[in-house]
């Protein structure tokens, strides 16, 4: 290596990793972060399809969050060398499902958040990192659960089983969550579970949408009636299992930082930041599917309501997309601070995009999230390069 690939590689790990004070908790982590970064630091060393996408993400972060406008264009040559790396091991059936290759897509899916390249608009920005994200999702569901299980790709698998979560539920493709390598074989955690919980919500969308169009066309009757009460009451079952692991997981983070559960002053929301980066981000997980799932459930009975007035069951007060909407904004400043690293930035991003993107579509100005969210985009410079991508990004794809 000569002096200027080692100084590249410490750039990626300086911007990438959390700083000490920030460092995940590895009580409440699903993931061991020390183990998942000494997998990476020996795999980048033996392969240089990872080792170009480490190199190409850690100038294009640099070139946005600090403004260097000099280090532009090496991060675009850096860019273009490590996608014909990847694109050469896509070839090489040994390769393309390979750990190297899984994490060198998920460098480069970072590198279209904070790419600051004006030739290139938020909108293709947006195109590049889909078609990064459904690669990786791909890679995923060709690989097996025992292989995905003993390699880095176990601590990769809640990484990239989170975005497909995201598509999974906005273009409610049920489809994205039924490979086997999603599922782990090790003792299930509260990620775990609520993983299960979210399986459940793209089909139940896919149905919703079908029973929208059926009632804008059909005359009332008695079984497209029956069809819709069923449909709601199992939206309202999944919303019931959402709250039972908030409830499961508000329990779990008292006990670790030592509040009183029986003090009902103590919320999720209160309570998560006490337990490690890690705990907040699988918090913020639970907030975006549901932001997502009750967002779109909401619309769906408004507009059984106006079609078919009396068959329709209200939903209950506390399955309310503004309240996850709410909770990610205003654990944003705890997130998006550069001494968390890359690492945590990236993890939330798109759930503050979509949180952004309901507040902004709501309609209602006096909101307090939308002065928080301003203070916020004058004042933390990754979120503004959050923002600025995610705008592109609606709640209701």
């Amino acid at each position: 290596m000569t002096s200027w690939d080692i100084q590249t590689d410490d750039a990626f790990w300086s911007c990438w990793m959390p700083r000490t004070a920030a460092h995940p908790s590895r009580r409440t982590t699903s993931m061991n972060f020390a183990k998942h970064v000494a997998l990476l630091q020996t795999l980048s060393t033996r392969d240089t399809t990872l080792r170009a996408a480490m190199r190409a993400c850690s100038f294009t972060c640099l070139t946005g969050t600090q403004d260097e406008s000099n280090l532009r264009l090496p991060s675009m040559r850096l860019y273009g060398a490590a996608l014909q790396e990847i694109n050469r091991a896509l070839r090489n059936h040994t390769q393309m499902t390979s750990d190297a290759v899984l994490a060198a897509c998920r460098f480069l899916a970072i590198c279209e958040i904070f790419r600051p390249d004006a030739s290139t608009t938020r909108f293709q920005r947006a195109d590049n990192r889909q078609i990064h994200l459904e690669g990786m999702i791909r890679i995923f569901q060709l690989r097996d659960v025992e292989s995905t299980a003993q390699r880095l790709g176990h601590s990769l698998r809640g990484i990239v089983r989170c975005l497909a979560i995201r598509i999974a539920i906005t273009q409610h493709r049920p489809d994205l969550l039924l490979a086997g390598s999603w599922h782990s074989v090790l003792p299930s955690t509260l990620e775990d579970e609520l993983f299960e919980i979210i399986c459940r919500v793209p089909s139940l969308l896919q149905k919703q949408d079908l029973v929208s169009r059926c009632a804008k066309v059909h005359d009332a009757n008695d079984n497209l009636d029956l069809t819709i009460r069923e449909l709601i009451d199992d939206s309202i079952q999944v919303a019931k299992a959402f709250q039972e692991w908030e409830h499961k997981a508000r329990v779990t983070c008292c006990e670790l930082s030592g509040e009183n559960v029986q003090n009902k002053n103590i919320t999720f929301l209160s309570v998560s930041p006490a337990c490690g980066i890690s705990m907040l981000l699988t918090a913020n997980r639970y907030w975006l599917a549901s932001l997502l799932f009750s967002f779109r459930t909401e619309q769906t009975v408004t507009l059984l309501s106006e079609l078919r007035t009396g068959t329709i069951v209200a939903l209950p007060s506390w399955f309310n997309s503004r309240h996850f909407a709410s909770s990610i904004i205003r654990v944003a400043p705890l997130v998006f601070r550069p001494e968390m690293g890359l690492w945590a930035v990236e993890q939330a991003a798109d759930a503050l995009g979509s949180a952004m993107s309901y507040f902004a579509n709501s309609g209602r100005s006096t909101d307090p999230e939308l002065d928080l969210l301003k203070s916020l985009q004058s004042s933390n410079r990754l979120i503004q390069l959050v923002l600025g991508y995610m705008s592109s990004i609606s709640v209701n794809d």
